[in-house]
């Protein structure tokens, strides 16, 4: 062996190879950045209840409609509405009217399997008494969550006639 191929110098193919693979690398990490940030949990400006019982007592006692929101960490569509609906200030105030109940799948498989809940995120609408009133399956963008609360509204107006 001669002493050039002693050296740790990778030599200049090497060099090359890796300087053109700096762009992609760089690519990727990016890529992968914007998915976390895009994905990142968002704050939610609705006041969430996790205890269906407490909800419905509180239900009956102030005479208010429940909103219950089954959900779960891997739902990529409920993390949709979290970003795009409950994050905004209109959705709060529009849900203010119900007692908001998020419940989490896995751990709430029993009272999901009750109401037939199968997928996620489904929304249940219940009267202050308890009855279920109308329902929602699926993510919706924020003008159309409105209209179904409205339409939720009614129909629990309509129930307590």
């Amino acid at each position: 062996m001669n002493d050039s191929q002693l050296t740790d110098d990778p030599g200049p193919k090497t060099q090359r190879r890796w300087s053109a693979l700096w762009p992609a690398v760089v690519l990727v990490a990016a890529c992968m950045a914007a998915y976390v940030w895009a994905n990142r949990p968002a704050r939610s400006a609705v006041a969430w209840e996790a205890d269906l019982d407490a909800a419905r007592q509180k239900a009956a006692a102030e005479s208010r409609p429940i909103l219950v929101e089954f959900t779960a960490d891997s739902c990529a569509a409920c993390r949709m509405m979290d970003r795009d609906v409950f994050s905004q200030q209109e959705a709060a105030e529009a849900m203010g009217d119900f007692i908001p109940v998020r419940l989490e799948m896995n751990s709430h498989r029993a009272v999901a399997q009750e109401y037939g809940v199968t997928g996620m995120p489904t929304f249940l609408v219940f009267s202050p008494d308890g009855r279920l009133v109308t329902a929602q399956v699926g993510a919706v963008p924020l003008r159309y969550f409105l209209l179904f609360l409205d339409q939720a509204r009614d129909a629990v107006q309509r129930e307590q006639r």
